[in-house]
């Protein structure tokens, strides 16, 4: 859609749910005093600066799959955060985010979750989906 300005949003500081996927949407500003927001998916849309979503300390999942997103020190606050989505981003370095031990990373990028599951992270790939997927299968025989 062509959404762009989120400055209406601003004065929504009950909002709980927003979701923004497929947007032109780039500064995430008007969001900040959203402080009761748990979950925001920003899937495909133009953001690439997450600095405004420090203040957003509710924030239970995140969507940012499809983004220019590289740098996730700005969530490093957010002790509540349990889900992120991070398929096709510029993220590579999770080190912002090691101290929030509930967190768990879906990513599609098999080479990027084989990398996390490395250094500890909790991450879901693809690949884990299908073969849950084929377990759950087999196992209804």
């Amino acid at each position: 859609t062509q959404v762009s300005d989120l400055s209406p949003l601003s004065s929504l500081t009950q909002l709980r749910q927003l979701n923004l996927d497929q947007t032109q949407v780039n500064d995430l500003s008007p969001l900040s005093s959203l402080t009761q927001l748990s979950t925001l998916s920003l899937d495909q849309t133009q953001v690439n600066d997450l600095s405004s979503l420090s203040s957003l300390t509710q924030l239970r999942e995140l969507k940012l799959s499809q983004t220019q997103v590289s740098d996730l020190s700005p969530l490093s606050g957010l002790t509540q955060l349990s889900t992120l989505f991070l398929d096709q981003t510029q993220v590579s370095d999770l080190s912002p985010l090691e101290h929030l031990k509930n967190l768990t990373i879906f990513t599609e990028d098999k080479e990027k979750a084989k990398l996390w599951r490395a250094e500890g992270r909790k991450v879901v790939s693809d690949s884990d989906i299908l073969s849950l997927k084929q377990v759950l299968k087999y196992s209804q025989h």
